[in-house]
């Protein structure tokens, strides 16, 4: 009993994992993409063409790390529905009935 515990925590925190990592990936494209308007706005301001490249840069940055997060995101999920179907087999297996097949017969007759 205590393996299946300790199986489930583990089973629980790499879920958590890839939860806590899809939201910091989102938070840090986010940043990127302000970064980037920033850069497109002083680009306007100062005229310099460094400050356009940068702005491209950190759009492409962003964009890869927004994918990254989608990725980690669809682990997340993936892990809980295979979670939720290897209990629910494990569960109607486990499970007997309550009433005697007599019995259920005359419960479906009614």
């Amino acid at each position: 009993m205590a393996f299946i515990r300790t199986k489930n925590l583990e089973l629980a925190g790499e879920l958590d994992r890839h939860n806590a990592l899809s939201i910091m990936l989102r938070n840090v494209s986010l940043g990127l993409l302000f970064l980037a308007v920033n850069s497109f706005i002083q680009f306007f301001i100062s005229q310099n063409p460094v400050n356009i490249f940068a702005c491209i840069g950190l759009l492409v940055l962003s964009a890869l790390i927004m994918r990254e997060a989608i990725k980690f995101r669809a682990l997340f999920y993936d892990g809980i529905y295979e979670t939720i179907l290897a209990y629910r087999i494990d569960l109607e297996s486990a499970i007997k009935p309550v009433h005697s097949t007599v019995k259920r017969r005359k419960v479906e007759k009614e």
